[in-house]
């Protein structure tokens, strides 16, 4: 996939091989706005800040090259435009934290304590395509305060609170996505929350598979609602979401 800008140049992190830095975080810190970083493989116990516009891209298999961040963020994002792909973002209390701009976040495996990626603000507008983000303590994702984004083919699975929550007049486009096994909620869309949720299968999570209250209204369209407890969607009385072919 193409990118928004052309990478002037690229440097190489790795943590044994000959590489240009062994911390993300340091290639970050000396790269000029539109440079690509290749990680290779091995475990970056490190927080990382990107402020400037920059691809920062795994290079070899997902599962290899890691990003831990003990009690802190794994990303944050501090730019107005910037590409992460192919990274296992784990150990930390957030993954992706999105309070601004627009991040490209790609082919990335997500499991974090409290959240695994948090898009909050008017200012966030993140790009979020074939990503796992499972087995977390918290919430999968949350869209808050205004925040919106594109969220697309990606598997949100096993996450112990809501797989998708959606509140504050957080308003994403989810597309394609796989929303299941969850210990609560599939999507819950709360406190004036929005939304437009299309062709999403959604299934076997503890609670009800949609939960809609406190004045919010998404629009559902071409999405599949199966085995889930009794009922299936819970909908505040005098609540209106739109609802297109939902079964």
């Amino acid at each position: 996939m193409t990118s928004n800008f052309y990478s002037k140049k690229t440097v190489v992190v790795a943590k044994s091989d000959p590489a240009d830095y062994t911390t993300i975080g340091e290639a970050i810190k000396n790269a000029q706005p539109e440079t690509r970083i290749l990680v290779k493989p091995g475990i970056y116990r490190e927080s990382i800040v990107i402020d400037k516009s920059l691809e920062i891209l795994g290079d070899g298999k997902v599962s290899d090259i890691v990003i831990e961040a003990t009690n802190l963020n794994c990303i944050l994002m501090q730019t107005d435009y910037a590409i992460v792909r192919g990274l296992t973002l784990r150990e930390c209390t957030v993954g992706v934290c999105v309070p601004k701009g627009q991040l490209i976040l790609e082919d990335c495996d997500l499991t974090a304590y409290d959240c695994g990626i948090v898009i909050c603000g008017s200012k966030a507008n993140p790009i979020i395509r074939r990503c796992c983000i499972h087995d977390g303590q918290g919430n999968g994702i949350q869209i808050k305060d205004n925040g919106q984004g594109v969220i697309e083919d990606c598997d949100i699975y096993g996450n112990t609170y809501s797989g998708v929550y959606i509140d504050k007049v957080g308003n994403p486009t989810i597309g394609r996505c796989r929303i299941y096994d969850g210990k609560k909620d599939g999507i819950w869309i709360t406190y004036n929350g929005l939304g437009t949720i299309e062709d999403c299968d959604i299934y076997g999570n503890t609670a009800p598979g949609v939960d809609i209250s406190k004045g919010s209204n998404p629009t559902f369209r071409r999405c599949q609602l199966e085995n889930h407890p009794f009922p299936g969607s819970k909908i505040e009385k005098g609540r209106n979401p739109f609802f297109r072919l939902f079964l």
